[in-house]
Formats: structure tokens, C-alpha cells, sequence
């Protein structure tokens, strides 16, 4: 699953 991946990208989007 893609759960992980898909935290990160949350987290590096809103770290910008």
C-alpha cells in the first residue's frame, strides 16, 4: 500500500 508514500508526500508538500 501506498499509505506511506503517500504521508510523505503530504508532509513534503505542506514543508515546502
Amino acid at each position: 500500500m501506498a499509505r506511506k508514500k503517500l504521508n510523505r508526500l503530504k508532509i513534503h508538500i505542506e514543508y515546502s
